[in-house]
């Protein structure tokens, strides 16, 4: 079947587009049979267009089609698999220096565009509620590994120059935790900005354990008597 030209270009009102009747026979009759991203070259329409047009004609792709477009997708991520090094770093081989210099000289062209760039230019309020979200969770993520330090458990993750409390040891948290169940005193806040990342402390009703306090000092522990 020879394939039409799209008809004219599609009209914008107020950021959205619409569809004349000819061009709405020309995407029902078009869409099932050729790739989204043929369609986008051939209208002009971005991704999100095209899909609200599909869901509000409730246009599908036939089995036929999907079968054609699926093995010309296989044919070409395996010539650029094959191209960049891809099965070769599979089967334990490093990608060739030609490889890695022509991905370093593509990040430094003007032909890459980050997502968050284009969207910048494309839609500002989505990009900025989409900055403020990431701010918010990466905030969230260092307090989360601050109280990980604090607490003597291990981190998940390498911000060690966000979070620069240097966590305890094994046998450290072993000890913090010991004199706890004998009944010494240790603070809440145990970062190194309160002081009291190394004091445990004792009072009158603490049955101390003289071998323990010693083997606790071996590791930087302090023992000072609490008080009020």
């Amino acid at each position: 079947m020879k394939q039409e030209p799209f008809p004219g270009t599609l009209e914008r009102v107020k950021g959205k587009y619409y569809m004349t009747d000819e061009q709405e026979e020309w995407i029902r009759k078009w869409y099932p049979e050729l790739k989204n991203e043929k369609l986008i070259r051939l209208t002009g329409m971005t991704h999100s267009t095209l899909h609200r047009f599909a869901r509000q004609f409730g246009l599908t792709k036939t089995e036929k089609a999907l079968k054609r477009i699926w093995k010309q997708s296989a044919k070409k991520i395996k010539r650029k698999c094959e191209k960049n090094g891809y099965y070769d770093s599979m089967r334990g081989k490093r990608p060739s220096e030609a490889c890695y210099k022509a991905y370093q000289e593509y990040l430094h062209s003007d032909r890459y565009l980050h997502p968050l760039k284009i969207q910048k230019k494309r839609n500002p309020r989505k990009y900025r509620e989409a900055m403020k979200r990431k701010s918010e969770e990466r905030k969230a993520l260092i307090r989360r590994e601050k109280a990980r330090v604090i607490y003597g458990l291990p981190m998940k993750t390498k911000m060690y120059r966000m979070v620069t409390i240097k966590p305890y040891t094994k046998r450290q948290t072993a000890h913090r935790h010991s004199a706890l169940k004998r009944g010494y005193i240790l603070m809440i806040e145990c970062h190194e900005g309160s002081g009291e990342r190394w004091n445990i402390y004792y009072d009158q009703d603490t049955q101390r354990a003289p071998i323990f306090e010693r083997n606790c000092i071996k590791d930087g522990f302090k023992f000072l008597e609490y008080t009020e």
